[in-house]
């Protein structure tokens, strides 16, 4: 069989559309009509398939676009920042008052809030024993954006176990119970 009478040619361009296959330095080319195609051996298609699909998606620009909304969320990030941080200077205290009044909880600021404005200890009272104790937020397996008060069941009172009542939430502070106990000690010993 020589080069024209290729079955593939046969199989795709019959005799009665004019193909024509011709060779010159650049490969094989055929041609039907006037229109002119690059000739591949079947198995070079096969051959450009598979590296095509090997390839997969463009890794360095999906990074690249990655990076740039990462950074476009961390800038819009640092624009809020400043304003969060006043905003949960103003609300953290006002929770606080609330409570000590002992008045409905409308509002609970979030663990991430507290966290960011340095509040960082939450102190809890249980009401069956009257104990009060102070957890560190910052040790706390917890979402940064669950509510303060999501963390009522997991913190009853482990001396009134097994029936122990929910805890009641008294304050956020900068201190636990341990500094404030010993600041009040020093105040008394030093006479201030």
């Amino acid at each position: 069989m020589t080069w024209g009478e290729n079955p593939i040619s046969a199989i795709f361009a019959p005799p009665a559309l004019g193909l024509s296959l011709h060779r010159n330095l650049f490969g094989r080319w055929a041609t039907i009509g006037t229109l002119t195609f690059r000739w591949l051996p079947l198995n070079d298609i096969v051959h450009r398939i598979q590296t095509a699909s090997e390839m997969g998606f463009n890794r360095r620009k999906l990074e690249d676009q990655r990076r740039e909304t990462a950074e476009k969320e961390a800038a819009s990030r640092r624009a809020t920042d400043a304003q969060v941080l006043e905003d949960t200077e103003r609300l953290i205290p006002a929770w606080n008052e609330r409570q000590a009044r002992q008045m409905p909880m409308l509002f609970s600021p979030t663990v991430g809030a507290a966290i960011a404005a340095q509040y960082w200890f939450l102190w809890i009272r249980c009401p069956a024993c009257r104990s009060t104790s102070s957890i560190d937020l910052r040790r706390l397996d917890r979402h940064p954006d669950a509510a303060v008060s999501s963390l009522i069941p997991a913190l009853s009172c482990r001396s009134c176990r097994p029936n122990a009542p929910f805890a009641e939430l008294v304050q956020l502070s900068r201190t636990s119970i341990a500094d404030e106990m010993r600041e009040e000690h020093r105040r008394r010993i030093l006479g201030e």
